[in-house]
């Protein structure tokens, strides 16, 4: 449990509760167990690296890297049309790539699917 933060503390009413916060600009899940009328319970988000805007136009960025990393963008064939390095919340441009399904792998070995529109 080492990837949760809690985020705050809330009094819940309700015997299960999904919460939905937007925090910095991202959507984060995040979840109550069940819990008594009136009990205060934390409230944990996962803290992790997440890509978005996915879909996305122009740009697409990568929260949660805590170090510079290299990076790969491969096509749907397996061809890669772009490497760099990416700092977290960077913007990496793909305004000039055709619209299709594209798989961006983090040099840590994490890999997202990016949907460019």
């Amino acid at each position: 449990m080492s990837n949760l933060e809690v985020i705050t503390q809330f009094t819940l009413t309700m015997k299960r509760t999904l919460l939905l916060l937007f925090i910095s600009g991202f959507l984060n899940v995040c979840y109550a167990q069940e819990v008594n009328n009136n009990y205060s319970k934390q409230i944990k988000a996962s803290k992790e690296i997440n890509l978005y805007p996915n879909p996305a136009s122009n740009y697409f960025s990568v929260v949660g890297i805590t170090t510079e990393e290299n990076f790969v963008l491969y096509n749907i064939l397996g061809k890669d049309v772009l490497r760099g390095k990416i700092k977290n919340n960077e913007r990496i441009n793909i305004s000039n790539f055709k619209q299709g399904v594209y798989l961006l792998r983090l040099e840590s070995g994490k890999s997202f699917k990016l949907m460019k529109e």
